[in-house]
């Protein structure tokens, strides 16, 4: 049976609490967004760094249920297959969420929240890495149970 590695053990938590703060930094950012919109409707402004900055916030809050998911599938030993193709789901989520970033600094001067997915493409990589670790040891360990007589 594959078991996680120390790496993914750890990175499980890191991903846990990154899916955390994602959550609530992703809700407070469209609240906040939503009303800067709404202020500047009522002044008829229409502000499309602000719509782009809203999408980008909801997509975070979708991350961050991806990484808690994520991060409690990768300490059970069932779910290794799952939660390696979701980790490459994050990663790609993550690095849209920076060409978005990008763009909207390009064109509005606006730099919002690319540390923050930078990071997650960071956590991301490491966490596949801890997976493959996983994975390889199962390998490796599957025929040595195979030959063990009961």
């Amino acid at each position: 049976m594959e078991q996680p590695s120390k790496l993914l053990k750890v990175m499980s938590v890191i991903f846990e609490i990154f899916g955390i703060i994602m959550l609530v930094t992703g809700t407070v950012n469209t609240i906040g967004r939503s009303f800067a919109l709404a202020f500047d409707r009522m002044e008829g402004w229409y502000t499309t760094d602000t719509l782009m900055l809203i999408s980008v916030s909801i997509i975070s809050i979708a991350c961050g249920l991806l990484y808690l998911i994520c991060g409690v599938w990768g300490n059970k030993a069932k779910r290794l297959k799952e939660t390696f193709i979701m980790s490459f789901v994050i990663l790609a989520v993550q690095i849209v969420c920076v060409i978005i970033t990008i763009v909207i600094f390009i064109n509005f001067r606006t730099f919002d929240s690319l540390p923050q997915h930078l990071t997650g493409i960071a956590l991301a990589v490491i966490f596949i890495i801890g997976v493959r670790q996983a994975k390889a040891r199962a390998v490796l360990e599957a025929p040595a149970a195979a030959e063990k007589p009961e």
